[in-house]
């Protein structure tokens, strides 16, 4: 089952990134060797597409260090301005290389609009 997550995106800023590690249930981290991953954001689920996160558009990158692997979603200003939304539902996949899907998180995106542009 996916777990739970809100992600708030300042509207706007380049310093937003959210990072994320992935572990099993006993607290013990997952290793993401091989893994790509995939994220949407809609307005409800079935609805229109808002934004699309991949480690193919690089705004998804997954990296390893001293064992610890860590997703981190890339929200940058030239995106973020564009949105238009208060707010969203998302999830976030996981594909290992077997292009098997694996449903990590899910939640709201919650959008804090500038007040400098």
């Amino acid at each position: 089952m996916a777990g739970e997550y809100t992600i708030n995106i300042e509207k706007g800023s380049d310093t937003q990134d959210v990072s994320l590690t992935i572990t099993n249930d006993d607290g013990s981290p997952v290793s993401l060797n091989g893994y790509t991953a995939a994220m949407q954001i809609r307005k409800k689920p079935g609805g229109d597409i808002l934004d699309t996160l991949t480690t193919e558009n690089t705004r998804i990158t997954i990296v390893e260090e001293t064992g610890i692997w860590t997703v981190t979603l890339k929200f940058p200003s030239t995106v973020s301005n564009e949105y238009s939304f208060n707010n969203a539902s998302y999830d976030f996949e996981l594909i290992d290389a077997a292009s098997l899907v694996d449903r990590v998180l899910q939640g709201s995106v919650f959008i804090e609009y500038n007040i400098t542009v």
